[in-house]
């Protein structure tokens, strides 16, 4: 992958750019890195402060792959994140479904994966990736200072944000072959050693107790024990908060 860097000293939001550039025609590998994003995103649209000093980077892909399959996608993308995150710095990095990369229970990254459709076939898809790598965490909104980690502050080190986008494309590109080929397995054993999610209590948005959090199914589907005592799939977050 990185077949193409498109490096921004600022930008409104890398993953708006990847649509707007993939729309056009861009081809599989580009990636869009920028110094600060201005409107960065998270899951339901949420603000993602993204200050100097982090990596805020967008792949762009053409994946081979069936819509069914997007849940697969953006299991790989987050686990990549992930160990690309823990090759760099040496920090032990946790996983949270859908999206977010954790440290020490503290959200140090996330992933925000989006995709077109066309004839039950993936066209392409944007995958945003959020880390704070060499970002102060008491330069972040106070709201966020208490729940956020720092790359660097963690490792007592400056993380070079090359090295960690060099292993975010080579392991994003090495999961996509993974479910290219049908080896799947690998790719949820992967999601598994690092999963944080089992165990947790799921809410719905309005503040109703959902069950509890038991992992991922084979499609990368959040698996929740509700009251009754069933193990049900839920394909996306729209609705539903995870403790």
């Amino acid at each position: 992958m990185a077949a193409r860097v498109i490096r921004l000293g600022s930008a409104p939001s890398t993953n708006d750019l990847g649509k707007e550039l993939l729309r056009a025609g861009e081809p599989h590998g580009t990636v869009i890195i920028a110094a600060r994003q201005t409107r960065g995103r998270g899951q339901r649209g949420r603000r993602w402060a993204s200050p100097p000093g982090g990596l805020w980077a967008s792949l762009l892909v053409r994946p081979k792959l069936e819509v069914t399959q997007a849940g697969l996608l953006n299991i790989a993308s987050v686990v990549a994140a992930g160990e690309a995150g823990a090759a760099v710095s040496g920090v032990s990095i946790r996983i949270k479904w859908p999206n977010d990369l954790l440290v020490q229970g503290r959200k140090v990254g996330g992933v925000l994966v989006e995709t077109s459709a066309a004839r039950g076939v993936i066209a392409w898809a944007t995958i945003g990736v959020g880390v704070n790598a060499n970002v102060s965490c008491a330069s972040l909104p106070a709201g966020l200072r208490a729940s956020a980690a720092s790359l660097a502050e963690e490792a007592g080190r400056v993380i070079s944000l090359d090295a960690l986008l060099g292993e975010l494309c080579d392991r994003t590109q090495r999961g996509l072959d993974l479910i290219e080929s049908g080896a799947v397995d690998e790719i949820l054993a992967a999601w598994r050693a690092l999963d944080a999610t089992p165990g947790r209590e799921v809410r719905s948005s309005r503040g109703e107790r959902i069950g509890i959090a038991q992992g991922i199914d084979s499609l990368g589907r959040l698996v929740v024990t509700v009251a009754r005592g069933e193990s049900l799939p839920f394909p996306t977050t729209r609705g539903i908060i995870i403790a």
